[in-house]
This record gives C-alpha cells, structure tokens and sequence, in this order.
C-alpha cells in the first residue's frame, strides 16, 4: 500500500514543504529510518539525527516550535538529508503519525465467508462479513456488518457481535455474549468462560456452574490469550464498558465491572466480582482482590496487589499490600534506611 505525501498531509492537516508527489510505502522510527518510508519527530533529544543528516526517509512529520527555526529550518534538513524530500509540519505529531499507522494497517482485506466455515441456519449475517475457514457460529448468533472473523473461530449459541469489530485466529465466545461495535478481539482470547468458583464441603470442591453472560462495550480492545469469566447466575453480567483496553494475558473473574476508558497492562489479574472505576490505569502484573471496589482516575502502579477497596478518585497506588504510593515510596526509604543499622 502506498500514498503521495500530499495524501498524507491532507489526512493530518499538516503543513508541507518539499515535493508533494513522494511516494511513502511503509513508515520508520526516527532512529532507524528506511528508504520509502515515512517517520516522526516529536522530541528534542532526536533533532541531532536530522542535523546530522542520519535520517534516510522521503517524509518526515515533525512537531511545530519543537525546537527554534534556526536550527531546524526545512531548507537547512532537506540540504543535510538527501533521500528526504519532503517535510510535513504539524501540531501533535505523534497523533499525526498514529493516523497514518491506521492507513497502512487497513489493508485490503476481502470480505468473504469461507466454505470451510460452519454457520448455523438461524443465524442473522449482516452484509460484507468474513468468516475464515474452520470458523464455527452456533444457534442465533447476530452478525452485523463489516465483522471480520479470522479462522479457527468458536462462537456460541446467542451471541451478538456487532459492526467493525475484528476477532482474531482462535478466539473462543461462549454463549450469550455481547461485543459491541469497533472491538478488536485479538487471538487466543476466551470471553464468556465459567469462573472459578467451588464449595468445599467434606474435603470435596464441588463446582458452581455459571449461568450470565460477558458484555463488552464499544471501542474495546482485548490482547491475545486474555480470558473473561462470565457471570454467575443467568441476572449476573461481567461488564467491560465503552473504551476499555486490555493487554495480553489478563484475567478477568465473574461478575467483574471495569469502567470507560480504563487501561490494563498484561498479567494483571483481577478477582470474581470487583468494580473498577473510569479512566484507572493499571500496570503490568497487578492482583486485585475479589468483591473490592476502585474508584475512578486510579493509577496502580506495576507488580503491585490490591487487597481493599479504594475510594477516593485520582490517587496513586503501590505496594506488594498497596497503598497510596507517595507514603509507600517514604515506607520504603525507612525500610531501607533501617535495613543498614
């Protein structure tokens, strides 16, 4: 896939200087640029590259007043530069990059339902859909328009996806699940498993089925191998709203409630029936206890375990037993200190 410099600047609103008809075939990170390719300067510590004439693609965005003119004039780059032949000036220019990522990500894909695919008569297709080969669609599944489904595929019975969401090789949905629009479900996933719950009486674990459904909100992104349980009992819902992003390997328990817009880091694990708040950031290997609650703007910092409730917006957590970070941070200067005498 290739587009004209001109195309790009037009998408970005950028301000281009240089020639217009240079043709970008892939994009480059400004420390190993590539002939053809398209790149971004959004930091000062990066400028000696071009000063230097180290950077080899035909476009360059950079970010306006990241530097003064006298040391990054257009005439000045090109000069130093040779392969690059155009520069393109704009306000936010990793944004601006991130748009043309899409552009190149977006490939020609065909819409097409494989022969190889099992399909349940009473299911409802929506128009322009892909199912790939060994993809398997159980009873009264509602497929809407633009979904693209990958093969080695099982949806269950009841199942509602709907427009431009994506589901990857190996994606497992059991029964009753939800995927709202403009998902991408990435491989290995499985939404709408049992959660892990037994009693135990006279030395035997005996397994509680579980009857509820997964509902995922729009825009929402699961990483590769992530698994969400589904609720308990046929009234209970595990609810990942409108916004939510997920990394790979993170699990998710039963009856679980994550707010818009917040962020997890993989190998987070978070416990049968907790609500986490809107717009929390969660690092990378995180345990959160069951049946607590998160408020919203909650950032919990990475390897941390999160045994309370907490309900007080905006604050910052950390701590193997995590509290607010700040009178972590001073606990473990002391613990240190202490650890010398």
């Amino acid at each position: 896939m290739n587009f004209r410099a001109f195309e790009i600047s037009k998408k970005i609103n950028g301000n281009l200087i240089g020639s217009p008809n240079t043709i970008v075939r892939s994009t480059s990170n400004i420390e190993k640029t590539k002939l053809d390719s398209i790149c971004y300067l959004d930091d000062k510590k990066y400028i000696f590259l071009l000063l230097e004439g180290k950077v080899i693609s035909s476009v360059v965005i950079i970010q306006k007043n990241i530097e003064e003119k006298s040391s990054l004039e257009s005439e000045e780059i090109l000069k130093k530069n040779k392969e690059i032949k155009c520069i393109i000036y704009v306000t936010d220019a990793k944004k601006s990059f991130n748009i043309i990522l899409k552009l190149f990500s977006k490939q020609n894909k065909k819409f097409q339902i494989d022969k190889k695919s099992s399909i349940s008569k009473t299911v409802v297709l929506g128009k322009n859909i892909n199912i790939g080969a060994f993809s398997f669609i159980d009873d009264n599944c509602k497929i809407d328009e633009y979904v693209y489904i990958f093969p080695n595929c099982f949806i269950g019975k009841n199942v509602v996806i709907k427009k431009n969401t994506i589901i990857y090789p190996g994606v497992k949905i059991y029964d009753n699940s939800v995927i709202n629009e403009n998902c991408i479900i990435h491989a290995g996933c499985v939404i709408g498993s049992d959660g892990f719950g037994f009693i135990n009486r006279q030395e035997n674990n005996i397994k509680i089925p579980h009857l509820g459904k997964v509902s995922i909100g729009k825009n929402v992104e699961i990483g590769a191998n992530t698994c969400i349980d589904r609720g308990k009992t046929h009234s209970d819902c595990t609810l990942i709203d409108d916004g939510v992003k997920i990394d790979n390997l993170v699990q998710i328990g039963h009856n679980v409630k994550i707010g818009m817009n917040t962020v997890i880091a993989g190998c987070t694990g978070i416990a049968g029936s907790t609500t986490i708040g809107k717009n929390c950031l969660i690092g990378g290997k995180v345990a959160i206890s069951n049946h607590i609650k998160i408020a919203d703007n909650i950032k919990i910092a990475g390897n941390s375990g999160v045994t309370k409730s907490f309900l007080k917006e905006g604050i910052e957590l950390q701590g193997p037993i995590a509290f607010e970070k700040k009178l972590f941070q001073k606990s473990y200067i002391n613990f240190k200190k202490k650890g010398k005498k």
